[in-house]
C-alpha cells in the first residue's frame, strides 16, 4: 500500500511524464509529418505515440480522481 507522500509523488511524476510525452509527440509530428515527408511507417508510429499518450493521460486522470475521492 502506498503512503500519501508516495501517491502524491507518483501523481506529480505521471504529470511530468505526460508533459514530456506530449513534447515528444509534437517534435515527432513536426519533424516527420508537418514537413510533408511522412511515410506510412511514420503515420503508424504517430498512431502508436498518440495511443500511448492517451493511455498515460487516462491512467493519470484515474489515479488523480481516485486520490482526490479518498480525501473526502
Amino acid at each position: 500500500m502506498e503512503t500519501n507522500d508516495e501517491r502524491v509523488f507518483n501523481l506529480v511524476k505521471d504529470a511530468g511524464d505526460l508533459k514530456n510525452a506530449i513534447c515528444g509527440l509534437y517534435q515527432f509530428a513536426y519533424s516527420n509529418i508537418i514537413s510533408g515527408n511522412a511515410t506510412s511507417d511514420d503515420l503508424g508510429a504517430l498512431d502508436g505515440l498518440i495511443t500511448a499518450v492517451q493511455l498515460l493521460a487516462k491512467k493519470h486522470f484515474d489515479d488523480a480522481d481516485d486520490y482526490y475521492s479518498k480525501m473526502n
